[in-house]
C-alpha cells in the first residue's frame, strides 16, 4: 500500500481503529465516519488525543464521503436483532445503535459490500469484521457486489471474524 494511502474507518464508534491506524502510518490520509451523534462525540474526543489529523463525519455510513480509498475497515453491528437480550450484561450496556446488525446481524454489512467498489480503488481493500459464522455469507455477497475474498481470518477462539475483499 502506499505511504500516503487514503483509508476509511466506516462505523468507527469510539474511534480507536482510526487513532491507531493514523498514529501507526502518519502519512496515510484516515477518515472516519459514524452515524450515532453520541458516539461521534466520544470518537471525536479520543482522536483529538490521539491522532487530531484524522477527519471524522458524522453520516449514515458512506453517503457523505469521496472515494477513492486504498483501504476501507469497518467494525458494524453485527448480532442479530432477536439474540441481542441473551447478550452479556456487560455488551448489553452499549447502546442498541451499536449493536444491533438487523434480522440476521448483516444489514449493515450488506449495506457496506453495496457501496465498496464505489469507494474502493481498483487495487485496494476493505477489512470487515462479522460475528460468528457470518464469514461464508459474507463471503457468498462478495461476488454479486463485484467483489473477491483475498482472505479469511480466524480469532483465538478460531471463529472466522474477519474477512477481507477486494474489487474484482
Amino acid at each position: 500500500m502506499s505511504p500516503t494511502a487514503r483509508v476509511l474507518d466506516v462505523g468507527t464508534g469510539s474511534g480507536c481503529i482510526a487513532a491507531t491506524l493514523a498514529a501507526e502510518r502518519p502519512r496515510w490520509q484516515v477518515a472516519a465516519v459514524e452515524r450515532s451523534p453520541a458516539a461521534a462525540l466520544v470518537a471525536r474526543r479520543n482522536l483529538d488525543r490521539h491522532a487530531p489529523a484524522v477527519v471524522l463525519l458524522l453520516a449514515d455510513l458512506t453517503t457523505a464521503l469521496a472515494p477513492p480509498f486504498d483501504l476501507v475497515v469497518a467494525n458494524l453491528p453485527y448480532i442479530p436483532t432477536g439474540a441481542l437480550a441473551g447478550l452479556p450484561e456487560e455488551v448489553r450496556r452499549d447502546p442498541a445503535l451499536a449493536l444491533d446488525g438487523g434480522p440476521d446481524g448483516l444489514a449493515l454489512v450488506r449495506r457496506l459490500l453495496a457501496d465498496l467498489r464505489r469507494l474502493l480503488r481498483p487495487c485496494g481493500g476493505a477489512v470487515l469484521e462479522l460475528g460468528e459464522e457470518q464469514a461464508p455469507v459474507v463471503a457468498e455477497l462478495a461476488g454479486p457486489a463485484g467483489l473477491a475474498v483475498a482472505r479469511r481470518l480466524r480469532d483465538a477462539g478460531g471463529c472466522e471474524r474477519v474477512i477481507v475483499v477486494q474489487p474484482l
